[in-house]
């Protein structure tokens, strides 16, 4: 103090002796003055008075994650890590498991990749399955499967894809179900023969291996013909009656009566009832397997029957009689019935 200079210091305005002699405003960034005895700091950019202390000026640096853009203003967002660099918080990773799909940092990595099934494994990735169940685990997608469907393309975002109920998918992926010979369904997730083809049925009632018997395999007339026996072509009365099934060549014996009249003819009638649902063809031969000297070809479940006569003599006039049934559709394996009556 300096009685000489008198009050040389006017406090209003000195930032040396702002307020009191000795009171200093000081400001590392920014400037300072001294109004109405108090220091006014004015900031440099990203600085700012954070505790409230005019006298030290700006001290606090606005780009740390504690005062980031403003004072108080902490940078801490959720499920990753954050820089305030540029005075602004902003998203620079995302936690493992975590994304930011919204592309907004304020709410940092808003998503768990590893369990949202709108976006599992990344952004946008959606699990869906309209036959089924859904998750996504730890960040796949996870299906489970209602019944009848299966995953058969190895997508699993798309979920249980594949009915199990067609030819190509029947009960499992890629388990095909076709059957030779035959009409098949797989309606249940079973592989079910429906029909069999014209011509073939199905004789051992396995599916499997489908409609596995032939019935439009002629044996042969001459390697594989089914004797029948006889009956007598003079006298009424006398009938032989089988079943078969499918194709067949057959013969029988028909006879004469040694007392009978010279002059009355042979006659042999032949009866064929098929399955109802089939058509069989009715040939009869005389003699040999060649050139049919009676046939009937009616329809399907409609009976076939023909007759043959023959001019008796004084000599012995039996005759094997050639019988031939022939398959025109049929695809069953039930047996028709075949009769054949001697002068009827």
């Amino acid at each position: 103090s300096v009685d000489s200079n008198g009050c040389e210091a006017n406090l209003n305005t000195n930032t040396s002796n702002c307020g009191a002699c000795g009171n200093s405003c000081t400001n590392a960034h920014g400037s300072t003055t001294c109004s109405a005895g108090t220091c006014v700091p004015t900031c440099d950019a990203g600085w700012s008075d954070c505790d409230g202390d005019p006298t030290n000026g700006c001290e606090t640096d606005l780009t740390t994650l504690t005062d980031c853009g403003s004072c108080g203003n902490v940078c801490s967002l959720a499920n990753g890590s954050e820089s305030c660099a540029g005075g602004s918080c902003v998203l620079t990773a995302c936690d493992s498991g975590y994304a930011s799909c919204n592309g907004v940092d304020a709410d940092g990595c808003e998503v768990d990749i590893f369990s949202d099934t709108s976006n599992c494994g990344t952004c946008g990735t959606t699990c869906t399955n309209d036959h089924g169940s859904m998750v996504c685990s730890s960040g796949t997608c996870a299906p489970s499967c209602a019944s009848g469907y299966d995953n058969c393309d190895g997508n699993v975002n798309n979920g249980c894809e594949t009915p199990l109920n067609s030819l190509s998918n029947c009960g499992a992926c890629g388990v095909g179900c076709s059957l030779s010979n035959a009409n098949e369904s797989c309606a249940s997730g079973v592989c079910e023969l429906t029909s069999c083809s014209n011509k073939w049925c199905n004789a051992n009632n396995v599916t499997g291996d489908g409609c596995e018997f032939d019935l439009d395999t002629d044996p042969g007339c001459n390697t594989n013909v089914t004797n029948l026996g006889s009956v007598n072509g003079d006298t009424s009365g006398s009938t032989i009656t089988i079943s078969a099934t499918g194709e067949q060549w057959f013969r029988v014996r028909v006879t004469e009566n040694s007392f009978a009249l010279w002059d009355e003819d042979f006659r042999v009638r032949v009866t064929m009832t098929p399955p109802t649902g089939t058509d069989y063809d009715l040939y009869i031969y005389e003699g040999s397997c060649s050139g049919p000297s009676a046939s009937s070809l009616n329809g399907t479940s409609i009976a076939d029957s023909a007759d043959h006569t023959w001019d008796d003599s004084w000599s012995d006039d039996d005759k094997w009689i050639y019988i031939n049934v022939v398959t025109y559709s049929a695809n069953i394996c039930s047996s028709y019935s075949l009769s054949v009556q001697g002068d009827p």
